[in-house]
């Protein structure tokens, strides 16, 4: 049987409002670099409505972060730390498209291998 988790619209939106202020950027600003309406944005940073997968991956691309940190995020207790955010965000603004990728797959198997030692 599959598990169900809640999904938190106010977590996923404080998060996404987090990762855009540790950028410098206006609500504006992402809003056209992501291609999605400013009062869209809006209201996803104010937790009033649950997203699209495609606005996400437009969101997730436009902040230079891994889609599925935007989709934990809305997963109850899996939020990190406001001053982690803006560290990975200078460090991640450093960075050409290409080491950005790398650091990504990096990430993402060192996550696989936490994951495997939890279950183990």
């Amino acid at each position: 049987m599959a598990r169900t988790t809640a999904y938190n619209a106010a977590a996923l939106g404080s998060f996404v409002r987090d990762l855009r202020e540790a950028r410098e950027l206006s609500l504006t600003a992402l809003a056209d670099s992501a291609g999605v309406a400013k009062q869209a944005l809006a209201n996803l940073e104010k937790g009033d409505v649950v997203p699209s997968l495609v606005t996400l991956a437009q969101l997730a691309a436009a902040l230079r972060v891994d889609l599925l940190d935007l989709v934990r995020a809305g997963t109850v207790g899996t939020r990190p730390p406001r001053k982690s955010l803006r560290a990975i965000a200078a460090i991640l603004d450093k960075l050409d498209d290409q080491n950005v990728e790398i650091l990504t797959e990096q990430s993402r198997a060192l996550l696989t291998v936490q994951n495997r030692r939890k279950r183990s």
